[in-house]
């Protein structure tokens, strides 16, 4: 099968590349050069973090409990600029890692790679992913056009527009599914490419499944707090007096409705 393209397509895609340097297709680093495979077997390793910032379409809760979701096109003008934003550490300003982080945008969500400096922050967010205490990535970004639509009786914030104004590794991110990995630039192919790579989607995978159990475990714990503090209740409550011309199942029957009374108080109050 044979697609053509017209002249004034190709016209338009010729412009773009000669002024921005990049591709307009997704799946690539628009607007933005990749690092490129140092070849020297005996170079110094070139420590990098990379991973998935964000992805588009997903349900994410933010700090401020609003549920918010960003359409495929939300950072297309942020790209155009050709800015790239600064690395943090907890969204800390005061604790900046480093600047000029590479960005890849795809259809899925946005993509990055950040040559770790040979600093005291760099080196200890090195061994903050490697041990897995922070494994996470969070984007911090400003609104520059929404609507709210409303989903099964929830409201949802659809983000269309916002420009990113750092990228952080933090514990655990709004965005479940964005993760870092630690790599050596020199030994792995540029994000272009990388990001396709059958290791990216594994490290996406378990990091996927790790926040996962760790979701579960944070429900369980709470679950057996709640039940706790239910059979507590029940326990130290002190029990009702009947009064003795009571034959034994009508006694029976009072402490038996006034038992399920207070249980189901009890559920109601905790909220179960």
């Amino acid at each position: 099968m044979t697609i053509d393209i017209g002249a004034s397509a190709l016209r338009a895609r010729e412009r773009m590349w000669k002024k921005y340097g990049a591709s307009l297709f997704r799946n690539g680093p628009l607007f933005s050069k990749s690092t490129e495979v140092n070849d020297d077997a005996d170079a110094e390793p070139l420590f990098c973090i990379e991973g998935l910032g964000l992805e588009f379409e997903k349900l994410i809760v933010n700090k401020l409990g609003e549920t918010i979701l960003f359409e495929p096109p939300s950072f297309d003008k942020y790209f155009e600029s050709g800015r790239r934003p600064e690395m943090w550490l907890g969204h800390n300003s005061s604790k900046v890692i480093g600047s000029n982080v590479e960005l890849c945008l795809l259809d899925e969500g946005i993509a990055f790679r950040f040559q770790l400096p040979n600093t005291a922050s760099g080196k200890a967010v090195k061994d903050m992913v490697l041990s897995g205490e922070q494994t996470s990535i969070s984007v911090g970004f400003t609104q520059l056009g929404a609507r709210n639509e409303v989903h099964f009786g929830h409201t949802v914030t659809h983000i269309y527009e916002a420009e990113i104004r750092e990228i952080s590794v933090v514990p655990v991110g709004a965005c479940k599914t964005a993760f870092v990995r630690v790599i050596d630039g020199n030994n792995e192919p540029p994000l272009r490419a990388s990001v396709n790579s059958t290791m990216f989607g594994i490290e996406y995978d378990l990091h996927s499944i790790k926040i996962g159990k760790e979701d579960i475990d944070t429900d369980i714990d709470s679950l057996k707090r709640r039940l706790s503090a239910l059979q507590a209740g029940i326990d130290t409550d002190e029990p009702h007096l009947v009064a003795r011309s009571m034959t034994p199942d009508q006694s029976n029957r009072i402490q038996t409705q006034q038992y399920d009374d207070m249980i189901s108080a009890r559920r109601t109050m905790l909220g179960m």
